[in-house]
């Protein structure tokens, strides 16, 4: 049953990838009858065009600003969080240092009478006292302090710039005012790859 399942993944998966690709193309049919009109929205969409350039380059000079401005101030809280961080991992390395020693103390004496215990069951109590003040000791262990993230300038950038990337509309003005001067678009699926 397995070996039918196999095959029939097998043939969908190299049917697919040789049917096959296609690009949507639209195709403009201008009106023979009104060419000024039609200019006149090739006009706009020039200039459509060009004060979009313009804003998206703007756009990127603001923010290159922009992300140096909330990287200095993010990296001044870095800073902050670096020293406070450092304070708190000395702090964690006494604290584990002593929660270590006392560690190894419990557990050589959980061992000792776990030993005892299997040779004289007198000594089980003991083994079980000190099997609990283990368990206790090991949920008492100091959590180790995160280390903050250092801000990237890469990522901050990036991020601005991602606002940037907006559509002007140019060529969708430009399809409804060449439809408007008579003209008209229609859409071809054309073959690209696999094509027979």
């Amino acid at each position: 049953m397995r070996r039918y399942y196999t095959t029939i993944f097998a043939f969908i998966v190299l049917f697919t990838s040789c049917s096959p690709k296609y690009r949507l193309e639209k195709i403009y049919i201008p009106s023979k009858t009104d060419q000024t009109c039609i200019e006149k929205c090739r006009k706009e969409k020039y200039r459509c065009e060009k004060e979009c350039l313009k804003q998206r380059d703007r756009c990127l000079k603001d923010a290159l600003l922009k992300a140096k401005k909330i990287y200095t101030y993010q990296k001044q809280i870095y800073r902050e969080k670096l020293k406070r961080y450092f304070k708190q991992y000395d702090r964690y390395i006494t604290e584990y240092k002593l929660w270590q020693d006392k560690y190894l103390r419990l557990n050589e004496d959980y061992q000792y009478y776990t030993r005892k215990c299997k040779i004289d069951k007198n000594w089980c109590n003991e083994k079980e006292y000190y099997k609990k003040l283990l368990e206790d000791w090991i949920r008492l262990k100091p959590e180790k302090p995160q280390k903050p993230k250092e801000p990237s300038f890469r990522e901050i950038l990036k991020q601005q710039q991602s606002l940037c990337l907006k559509d002007c509309c140019c060529n969708t003005d430009f399809d409804i005012c060449f439809q408007s001067c008579g003209g008209k678009i229609i859409f071809k699926k054309i073959c690209i790859e696999n094509c027979d």
